[in-house]
């Protein structure tokens, strides 16, 4: 009972047990590839553009300081009183290895202010007191969630990097989706490097490092083309708006067959932008007119700022396109889109301009829809401002990628080492299980062996002894009885033989009960049972499967000897049998026991035999009775034994 107690708690502990324990091991590398899963189903939404090559400027760079906390500010009036809520400041960057793109001269201390109207000034972004953590090249953004109408931003650096100097590659200032510092005339000291690409106007003209689209939705050759030395674009925007800014967006170029310093290739030189009454007008308002011959733009938007204008119809007139390091190629010029935006927002998408047609167009006729359909040549338009939140969320996913990464191989390898030592413990553990089960089971045989010593040893010293001194008692009667009647006679003799009978039973029972004695085999038991107790009845036996009835634990063989005596016994008083047939054999995983002979039956008044019903109960056997005056009686009893 124990054993089986013990069997049972065990089955069920060892796998709730398992479970946990592999829960434990795998919660962590779960919880982290979870994490990775939510980074990179957040990854897939933000756009996949990064940094491009060649922009038309690179920035600001300060001159060479003396002292690494020498204090520096550069001061960003807007034209107009504007409620800003978002300041950018974008690194400078450059590739130190010529490959790599790094940061260069970004502060390690610093402060932002806003100015109000009255000159009064307040600090929006605080680093003096500790060094600013730059993580990567993407933009750094500051938040003004109180967004106040502001006339201009201040930012001030306290301590520079190692570099000694100081140098961002363009300074954003975001009222919604309207750049307030778009081409403002900055205040700051003279810069390091004075030339196109480094100088205090490259701060704030929108040129950097990135190209605010979306490379996921690439459209082939998306670009207008025209053979011209000029093309004149006019635009109906329906009804009058108020327009503030304009940008035109470069063709991008396969790097395969170009030079990096061509990507601006057939951009326009000259721009001019005029406000028309209607499409034909003769003396249309100038609105803007470069001064001087545009660089090239690289892969860049141009933005420019234009003073406020409310007009329906507006003329864009583009010339002399870039022609790279191919001087001697026909006159040409490319775009990709044109946008004209009033507080950040474009006016003209899906406004599609009317282009003007030149003889050495034809018979290619350059389709001026594109340029207005929201997409350029390497994918779709994203709001500037929605692009610099986005990439640099999608920098900052990356880092934390990243690192979950490499906390995932270690959390791996820990659990893939706890994995072996839950192993070495679990073979352990069945080790010291087998062994506790083998004590047991051991202590439980002796515990049984030594009841059935004692037991053996009580009836050999009670039951025997007694028996004997019935048999010795009736013995000494029989002399005292001078002269015994028949009667007399026939009850001290049958007294004496029950008496040597029941001691012969008791010896062997206890031979039976000891497992040190060599035990009698059950075919002899059955034989010399039958021929006691038939006598002159004529006995046949068909003995199979013997070694599995002698295999029998003590207790079943001398419940199953009872059995047979009893149902031998009913034979000799009732059926008038003159044959007996006793037979064994094996069923699968059964033996079974047939006791049949050629009486007269059994009277369905007698039954059932509980008695022998009952005896085959506690053997765990199922007994089968047929019986009939023609055939006789035949008894099967079957048991269950252990291959």
């Amino acid at each position: 009972m124990f054993i089986a107690l013990y069997g049972l708690v065990l089955s069920v502990f060892i796998p709730s047990a398992q479970a946990s324990v592999r829960n434990w091991i795998n919660t962590k590398s779960d919880r982290m590839i979870d994490q990775l899963s939510i980074i990179q189903a957040e990854l897939n939404k933000l756009p996949k553009t990064g940094p491009v090559g060649s922009p038309t400027t690179l920035g600001y760079q300060s001159q060479l300081f003396e002292s690494l906390d020498q204090k520096l500010t550069i001061e960003v009036p807007f034209s107009e009183e504007v409620s800003v809520d978002l300041v950018v400041l974008v690194p400078a960057i450059y590739p130190l290895d010529g490959i790599t793109l790094s940061p260069i001269g970004f502060p390690e201390r610093f402060y932002i202010e806003r100015i109000f109207q009255d000159g009064t000034t307040e600090v929006i972004a605080d680093h003096r007191n500790t060094n600013y953590e730059l993580q990567g090249i993407e933009p750094q953004l500051f938040f003004c969630p109180d967004a106040k109408p502001i006339v201009g931003i201040r930012v001030t650096t306290t301590r520079i990097a190692e570099e000694a100097f100081l140098a961002f590659g363009e300074i954003f200032a975001f009222a919604g989706e309207y750049n307030a510092a778009l081409n403002a005339q900055v205040v700051a000291p003279k810069p390091r490097k004075k030339n196109l690409i480094w100088n205090t106007p490259c701060l704030v003209d929108g040129h950097t490092y990135y190209r605010p689209a979306d490379r996921t939705s690439t459209v082939d050759r998306h670009e207008f083309r025209s053979f011209s030395q000029q093309v004149d674009l006019i635009f109906d925007l329906k009804e009058e708006r108020t327009i503030d800014e304009l940008r035109l967006w470069p063709v991008l170029i396969n790097f395969q067959y170009v030079q990096s310093y061509d990507l601006g290739f057939g951009f326009p030189k000259d721009i001019k932008l005029e406000v028309l009454k209607y499409p034909e007008d003769p003396a249309p308002e100038l609105i803007f007119q470069n001064a001087e011959e545009l660089p090239a733009p690289g892969s860049t938007p141009y933005m420019k700022r234009l003073p406020p204008v409310h007009a329906r119809y507006l003329r864009l007139t583009v010339a002399n396109g870039h022609l790279g390091t191919r001087p001697n190629l026909q006159k040409r010029i490319f775009l990709s889109e044109v946008e004209f935006l009033h507080r950040g927002t474009n006016l003209v998408r899906n406004i599609s301009p009317i282009a003007n047609t030149y003889e050495h167009d034809k018979p290619y006729k350059p389709n001026p829809d594109i340029l207005t359909d929201g997409l350029t040549n390497d994918g779709q338009i994203v709001p500037l401002r929605v692009w610099l939140i986005d990439y640099a969320r999608k920098k900052e996913l990356e880092r934390q990628k990243k690192f979950l990464e490499a906390k995932l191989d270690l959390a791996l390898i820990q659990e893939k080492n706890r994995v072996v030592t839950v192993a070495a413990a679990a073979v352990g553990l069945a080790i010291i299980l087998a062994l506790m089960i083998w004590v047991v089971r051991l202590l439980d045989q002796r515990h049984w062996a030594n009841m059935r010593d004692q037991i053996a040893s009580d009836l050999h010293d009670e039951v025997g002894a007694n028996l004997s001194s019935i048999a010795h008692s009736v013995e000494m009667l029989s002399e005292l009885i001078e002269m015994p009647t028949a009667l007399q006679k026939k009850l001290l003799n049958s007294t004496t033989q029950t008496a040597k009978m029941t001691a012969r039973d008791t010896r062997r029972f206890i031979k039976i009960l000891n497992p040190k004695n060599k035990r009698i085999s059950f075919e002899s038991q059955i034989r010399h049972i039958a021929d006691q107790m038939l006598g002159p009845i004529k006995t046949s036996f068909a003995m199979s499967e013997i070694e599995a009835f002698n295999g029998l634990k003590p207790i079943q063989q001398w419940n199953l000897i009872l059995f047979i005596k009893e149902v031998l016994n009913n034979t000799i008083k009732h059926a008038n049998a003159t044959e007996v047939r006793i037979s064994t054999m094996r069923d699968r995983a059964n033996v079974k026991l047939i006791l049949q002979d050629n009486g007269c039956g059994i009277d369905p008044d007698n039954l059932p035999l509980l008695h022998l019903e009952l005896r085959a109960k506690k053997m765990k056997g199922k007994m089968e009775l047929e019986s009939s005056r023609e055939l006789g009686t035949r008894i099967s009893l079957t048991l269950r034994v252990k291959r």
